[in-house]
């Protein structure tokens, strides 16, 4: 397993995981549905797609850790917000660029898809505990990676459309059944207990020493004073 990656905040308010949840229902149940229909408007294309981000995001500040090296974590975040070129630009002197993600973007997705569903593979075959919510969180944040670009898509042929909205069907359920199980949860963080001594209950005073100088009388000498501390029980 690689090691984990993170933003260093590892959970987050209650106000974010309800943010978390709602955004991967509206990302299930446009997965879900995306085959039946066709290419999304421009304003359910920006509502999805502001969901998918807000999963990816999400999920960096609730995990407390995720199975990817840190280096990939800002490829993961460049690649989810690379289709809001297509959704929010116009201009017909970038038409290339637009057509040219398009035509990738059935790819990527299967691609990021793929990924996730091994995640959640891993995370189901593997034992209760801390890596198995690792994984988990994981996989719902590739598949929101994977539905940004799910957004954009548009297979060419009958056998591609398939392909793509069953994988991504299949994936709806289990970024439903992901999320839900390891929103609530948090991975434990190994700590080391302090030795305990036999005097543990006894707290002891640093020895010091003090001098007092008391100006004398006319002829007198000086007179000095030392405190030394005592164990308080």
């Amino acid at each position: 397993m690689h090691d984990h990656g993170s933003v260093g905040i590892s959970i987050g308010p209650t106000a974010l995981r309800v943010l978390l949840l709602a955004a991967v229902m509206v990302v299930a149940a446009f997965t879900m549905l995306r085959g039946f229909t066709g290419p999304p408007a421009h304003r359910t294309a920006v509502w999805v797609w502001s969901a998918a981000s807000a999963v990816v995001v999400a999920e960096l500040l609730l995990s407390g850790g995720l199975d990817l090296p840190q280096r990939v974590i800002p490829l993961v975040l460049a690649a989810t917000g690379a289709p809001a070129y297509v959704i929010f630009n116009r201009d017909p002197r970038f038409a290339w660029i637009r057509g040219a993600l398009r035509t990738f973007a059935p790819w990527l997705c299967a691609a990021a898809a793929t990924l996730a569903a091994t995640e959640f593979a891993r995370a189901w075959l593997s034992a209760p505990g801390d890596t198995r919510i690792t994984l988990l969180h994981t996989g719902v944040h590739l598949a929101g990676m994977a539905v940004s670009w799910l957004v954009i898509s548009r297979p060419r042929t009958r056998r591609a459309a398939v392909g793509l909205y069953t994988t991504t069907a299949v994936l709806a359920i289990l970024v439903l059944a992901g999320a839900a199980y390891s929103t609530g949860l948090r991975p434990a963080r190994e700590t080391t207990a302090a030795p305990v001594s036999d005097l543990a209950n006894t707290v002891v005073c640093a020895e010091r020493s003090a001098r007092f100088r008391v100006p004398p009388p006319i002829g007198g000498e000086v007179v000095s004073f030392a405190g030394t501390g005592m164990p308080v029980g």
